[in-house]
């Protein structure tokens, strides 16, 4: 699986996951790039363009025009693959398996052949140094591309994945749920997704900044205010999962199957993210 490599970054990089088909989210994350005077160049989206809303296409073409980097999500590589199912990693026979067939079918209608190829050619991983640290963007995992990866998964879990991307900091996405985690001088920083409250009862999206200074490196989650009140109006005159309209007024998800137990425990709470600030490494490896 190809990396994409990026020359080293000295300057705050933006890292923002799951559009989902959301124009009205992309559209909010663009704003917030730009009032934080963050180019394209400094921008990663953890793959993911397509799903669960009303705008697929539009939302590729806006990332695209855009200009930022781009990992392939597991929708993207169904999608260029003419697959027919999203490759979600949804338990079989669940409500979001069951789900998945309406919009996922929708998706492939609406991409153009140009989107697919463009599609086709995304890459797997994203790698640069900030800091001193070696980075390594992930849409769900190293090892699996929708592999989830939670807070509560087992730190021995996720030191395999470090391992084998050999990384010191990775960055990631798919499973939904914003988390900052650190052991060992290693960190898991999981941006969350734009396009798609938390499960936690609110509307609001969720990205990362990664800001370096002469002596640490900042890393921040963020939540992303958009018109969520359009994006679920969309879904519906588009005849779509109304399950996910009705999780973009409420901020509850439709299923909770996929969850561990600890992150099922905290639908409809709000998420507290306390930041990280890691010194900066004095040489790079």
């Amino acid at each position: 699986m190809e990396t994409k490599l990026l020359p080293e970054i000295t300057e705050p990089l933006v890292v923002f996951g799951g559009p989902y088909s959301n124009l009205q989210a992309l559209k909010a994350m663009h704003d917030i790039c730009r009032e934080l005077s963050i180019p394209p160049e400094r921008t990663i989206c953890t793959g993911d363009i397509v799903a669960y809303c009303a705008r697929p296409g539009e939302s590729i073409e806006f990332i695209r025009d855009w200009g930022i980097h781009v990992i392939a999500g597991n929708v993207e590589l169904q999608l260029a693959a003419n697959q027919e199912d999203c490759g979600c990693n949804f338990n079989e026979g669940s409500v979001c398996d069951a789900l998945s067939n309406q919009w996922y079918a929708f998706a492939r209608q609406q991409v153009t052949h140009a989107q697919i190829q463009w599609l086709g050619q995304l890459q797997h991983f994203i790698g640069f140094s900030i800091a001193g640290y070696h980075c390594v963007v992930v849409h769900g995992a190293y090892s699996e591309t929708a592999k989830f990866i939670y807070h509560s998964t087992p730190w021995d879990d996720k030191l395999a994945e470090f391992e084998l991307a050999n990384a010191d900091i990775i960055l990631a996405g798919h499973s939904g749920i914003p988390f900052l985690q650190k052991q060992h001088n290693k960190v898991w920083a999981n941006a969350g997704v734009i396009g798609m409250p938390p499960n936690d009862g609110t509307n609001f999206g969720w990205y990362l900044t990664l800001i370096p200074t002469e002596t640490e490196l900042e890393i921040e989650s963020h939540i992303l205010s958009y018109d969520y009140g359009t994006a679920a109006r969309e879904i519906e005159k588009q005849n779509l999962a109304m399950e996910y309209a009705t999780s973009l007024r409420t901020g509850i998800w439709p299923s909770n199957d996929i969850l561990p137990g600890e992150e099922r425990a905290r639908q409809g709470l709000p998420i507290a993210i306390e930041q990280l600030s890691i010194p900066v490494m004095m040489s790079n490896h």
